[in-house]
């Protein structure tokens, strides 16, 4: 019935490749698991809204298919995406809590070009992200390239849970959860955008931390309104270095995008486009998540 299997404390749906060909996997709690729906192929879908039968039928099944893939097992929770790579994986848990929470289909593209471009990556010194998220593309950079200094930037987010629901918590559990994986020079800061020179440095350690200068700052998704944009790029000239450079990758059609590059020619930075990274589709699968065909774009921005 159920079509999961239990693999290292997750479960992994049946589609997903061996776990030793995993180089990432995502997950959510289970609590949040139980409520997406469905969990097989035979589940019926049900229109909405739902009536409450429907609803409390729905329930008792995926807590049925849930107890015959678990047993008594105590696990982490269900895998969002997997992709392939080297073992042991990365082990990010992700969260509907927050839009930076939550791992895009465009962070996979991002990872794509890191792969690809590790010795442009390991001729420099240092590399900070901004909105890191979830971790994936500044975790990749680290673990690929464990003797680079590696900043991973994001802002507490607007919540009302407290500082355990925050976007940069989630980073910085996601950070100790792999911290055998990165190079010894990683690092989480929070950064608000509004405040770039007050950041705080939130792992290894706790407590108020300058922020140098990169040589490579990397992003994606974070240009999604024109006052955030604004504010990205004031913060892109205060952690770049004379002569760094900047690779944003973002989906073409955000508010802000469109005015991107002439904001940034505006305040003294050289842009231009390169090519879209382009990934194998069977080498990322999600069971919730589909296929992606929105356009993006990829931005190189030269500090002057």
């Amino acid at each position: 019935m159920a079509e999961w299997r239990l693999d290292h404390g997750l479960l992994l749906h049946q589609r997903c490749r061996r776990w030793e060909e995993l180089g990432v996997v995502a997950f959510i709690s289970t609590p949040e698991a139980l409520r997406k729906c469905p969990w097989h192929a035979a589940a019926p879908v049900i229109p909405l809204p739902a009536t409450k039968d429907q609803e409390e039928k729905r329930e008792a099944e995926q807590h049925e298919c849930h107890a015959l893939a678990v047993g008594t097992e105590d696990i982490e929770g269900y895998a969002t995406w997997v992709a392939a790579g080297l073992a042991p994986p990365l082990r990010l848990c992700e969260t509907e809590a927050h839009t930076g929470t939550r791992i895009w289909h465009g962070s996979w593209l991002h990872r794509q070009w890191v792969i690809e471009n590790v010795d442009l990556l390991n001729s420099a010194e240092s590399v900070i992200e901004l909105g890191a998220g979830c971790g994936l593309l500044g975790m990749t950079i680290s673990s690929m390239c464990p003797n680079l200094q590696v900043t991973m930037s994001d802002f507490a987010g607007h919540f009302d849970g407290g500082e355990e629901a925050s976007v940069v918590s989630n980073l910085v559990d996601n950070v100790e959860r792999n911290k055998q994986l990165l190079g010894k020079r990683a690092k989480v800061i929070e950064l608000d955008w509004c405040r770039p020179h007050k950041p705080v440095l939130r792992w290894p350690s706790r407590g108020a931390t300058e922020l140098d200068a990169a040589d490579v700052v990397v992003a994606t998704e974070v240009l999604y309104t024109k006052d955030g944009a604004s504010l990205f790029l004031s913060t892109l000239q205060h952690c770049l270095k004379p002569h760094g450079v900047a690779y944003v990758l973002n989906n073409a059609h955000r508010t802000g995008v469109d005015l991107f590059e002439e904001s940034a020619a505006k305040m003294g930075l050289d842009v231009s486009r390169l090519p879209v990274p382009s990934m194998p589709k069977e080498d990322v699968f999600s069971p919730f998540v589909p296929s992606s065909d929105d356009d993006y774009v990829f931005f190189r921005i030269c500090a002057i």
